[in-house]
């Protein structure tokens, strides 16, 4: 009766509080390792709920500088943050409120040829979603500011803990394993090897699992059915050797693969059959994140999140399965070397991945050995050394399909295609279908010209004196607005150095030793070709600097050293046999945007070994790096060196380098300063 009485006083309209029928979830927050980061505030409203997130940047400060070539692999920039906030919702749309802790001009929502809805009012950009999705704001066009939002659906089917044959990770870093799934090998117990078919490893949200995971083989066959082992959960997989403190990168142990020993190289690694990952986050990885050496495995979901070189994002090496497995989709993967590394050296036709955002200081398609695989619907916002990579060493034959590759959001113009120029024989063909991009790949729209000639081309065959085997079909290939090849504007891309307009003939040109062929299919041309334009926000931020985490030093020139901490004592040593280019370093761009310029020293009360000090600036502005500050330091106690800081706008690495190519040194409390 009081339904019927409200139905009749609001004119038959029955009123409902749509708020109680919708689901925004916040995740319980991560302990404190997982780095809270203050340049933004971030708050999601859905309907009449308000839900404030953290934001964390949990990631290495990788040291790109190159003191010899006086330039950085990233061109220019150091490679440090990866902020990221999450939740979930269901039912209704939800607004993401972002507020900028700092002055800044300009703001783009990556992907924008997905066209989130956003707005701008007082130092508050605002992204409305409609579904689930995962966005990156970038600031002024730097990739320093970028925050990864992930927006999921909520989760449906999370285990009871206790029940069998499950790991269950709780937010107090607690493991029940109640069927004995697991074993742990390491000086820490760092790495977890799960050796039975059909378990299953949940890492529920706010958990953090400090351990590399490694899958084994169980059969001596290949099992479509057996060995299937699920990864699952909205919690992290935090990288033990990503902590200097507690784990020594040399001592990462090997394992036992139904027989043969392998090396526990990735953070996740399946060496078994028909395995699955779902919605986790792999954090700081310091060696290669997610590995599939093995055919009919899945990924769904996944958030990989690192910096450091080496530090390749999803790997596979096995097969697509009749019916199901062998697909990598809806995925996030934010690394500092090749994005999706193919590899299928059976030749059969190999994993499938679609609707994959991307963001690299490397290659974001990395194909190798008998690559035989198709990419759709690719999102890339970075990807400085490439979109497409192809490492030829043993290469035969490959056969590469990637349809709808938007890459207009990467700040840096990256290399459309190029190859290492190794030894690979037989045919490489590429089906490459509306690939977007931004200008012409080396114009002065794009990026400070590259340390080397590939990295100012569009497309480049490091050997372009021979074919090589490869062949390059392009369909609707669009460069900043314009479409190259047949019938085009009179547009322009750059092949080897030189300027080609892709007008061949029907048949094919051969161009630096490729065969190209160019063709347009205008009933099936890319929504979005030209270059997104930047909102503009002109927000004057009158509080103190803010950027980001202060930094610990960590390693430089990450995959030829370690760096380990004992109380106030850093230790390190070489791995990489012969190595010069080998030290410790350390960002200090918050505590120079903090503090302003002037007068600066580095002060150590300890060295044993004699090396050089580089103070180095990374302009944010035109993307050079100059070394600011060389000085020799010999060993021995109450060392001190001095330089200037002229501008905050930048961003600041201190390197302490060897003074020799092996062994390894020590220093006490180095501390930076403003005198």
């Amino acid at each position: 009766n009081a339904v019927i009485a409200d139905y009749n006083a609001n004119d038959g309209a029955v009123p409902v509080d749509f708020s109680q029928l919708s689901a925004l979830i916040a995740y319980p927050e991560y302990p404190t390792e997982i780095t809270r980061d203050s340049l933004y505030t971030v708050n999601v409203t859905q309907g009449l709920k308000n839900q404030p997130l953290t934001v964390y940047n949990k990631a290495a400060d990788y040291s790109h500088f190159d003191k010899d070539t006086n330039a950085s692999r990233v061109l220019g920039a150091a490679d440090e943050n990866r902020r990221f906030c999450e939740f979930a919702f269901s039912d209704m749309g939800v607004t993401v409120h972002i507020r900028v802790n700092r002055s800044f001009s300009t703001y783009t929502v990556c992907p924008t040829s997905k066209g989130f809805a956003s707005s701008y009012e007082n130092g508050v950009i605002s992204v409305t979603l409609n579904q689930p999705e995962y966005f990156v704001l970038i600031l002024d066009n730097d990739y320093n500011t970028a925050l990864s939002v992930f927006a999921d659906a909520p989760e449906t089917d999370v285990p009871v803990k206790g029940a069998a044959n499950v790991i269950y990770v709780d937010t107090d870093g607690s493991i029940t394993d109640p069927s004995g799934l697991a074993n742990y090998l390491g000086t820490n117990n760092e790495v977890m090897t799960v050796t039975k078919n059909n378990a299953k490893i949940y890492i529920a949200p706010g958990a953090v699992l400090k351990k590399r995971v490694m899958v084994t083989r169980v059969t001596g066959e290949a099992s479509y059915q057996g060995d299937r082992v699920r990864i699952y959960g909205r919690g992290i997989i935090l990288d033990p050797y990503s902590d200097i403190e507690h784990s020594d990168p040399a001592n990462i142990p090997t394992f036992d693969n139904n027989g043969e020993t392998e090396n526990a190289s990735s953070v996740i690694r399946y060496c078994g059959f028909n395995g699955l990952v779902e919605d986790i986050k792999v954090l700081d990885a310091h060696g290669f994140n997610l590995s599939f050496t093995q055919s009919y495995c899945s990924a769904n979901h996944v958030k990989l999140l690192s910096t450091e070189m080496s530090s390749d994002g999803i790997t596979t090496t096995g097969k697509i399965g009749q019916t199901s497995g062998g697909v990598v989709e809806n995925c996030f993967v934010y690394v500092g070397d090749n994005a999706l590394v193919i590899g299928n050296p059976s030749g059969e036709t190999g994993f499938r991945f679609q609707n994959i955002t991307i963001g690299t200081t490397c290659g974001a398609i990395y194909p190798q050995h008998n690559a035989k695989t198709t990419l759709d619907d690719i999102y890339v916002f970075r990807a400085d050394d490439g979109l497409i990579n192809v490492y030829e060493n043993d290469v035969h034959a490959m056969t590469v399909t990637v349809n709808n590759l938007d890459a207009l959001d990467c700040v840096k113009t990256p290399t459309i295609f190029r190859d290492n120029g190794g030894s690979g024989s037989g045919t490489k063909t590429f089906y490459l279908k509306n690939i977007v991009t931004r200008f012409t790949t080396g114009s002065s729209d794009s990026f400070t010209a590259g340390a080397n000639a590939s990295q100012n081309n569009a497309i480049y065959n490091a050997d372009s004196s021979t074919s090589n085997g490869y062949v390059l079909n392009f369909t609707n290939l669009c460069v900043g607005g314009h479409r190259i090849g047949p019938d085009n504007d009179g547009s322009s891309i750059k092949v080897n150095n030189s300027s080609y307009l892709g007008a061949n003939s029907a048949g094919g040109t051969t161009v630096a030793g490729m065969t190209i062929n160019f063709e347009k299919d205008m009933g099936n041309y890319p929504a979005h070709t030209s270059v997104p334009g930047t909102t503009v926000a002109n927000y004057t931020y009158t509080g103190s600097a803010v950027y980001g985490p202060t930094r610990d030093w960590t390693r430089y020139q990450s995959y030829k050293c370690n760096v380990v901490k004992s109380g106030s004592t850093y230790t390190v040593t070489t791995i990489q046999s012969g190595s010069a280019t080998w030290g410790m370093s350390k960002d200090i761009t918050n505590l120079v945007r903090t503090n302003g310029t002037g007068s600066y020293s580095l002060t150590l009360e300890n060295i044993s070994r004699s090396s050089t000090v580089y103070v180095v600036k990374c302009s944010s502005s035109n993307g050079t790096t100059e070394v600011v500050t060389s000085t020799s330091v010999s060993s021995g106690s109450n060392k001190t060196v001095n330089f200037s800081v002229n501008d905050v706008n930048a961003v600041w690495q201190i390197v302490i380098k060897s003074g020799s190519n092996s062994g390894s040194f020590t220093v006490t409390n180095p501390v930076v300063s403003k005198k």
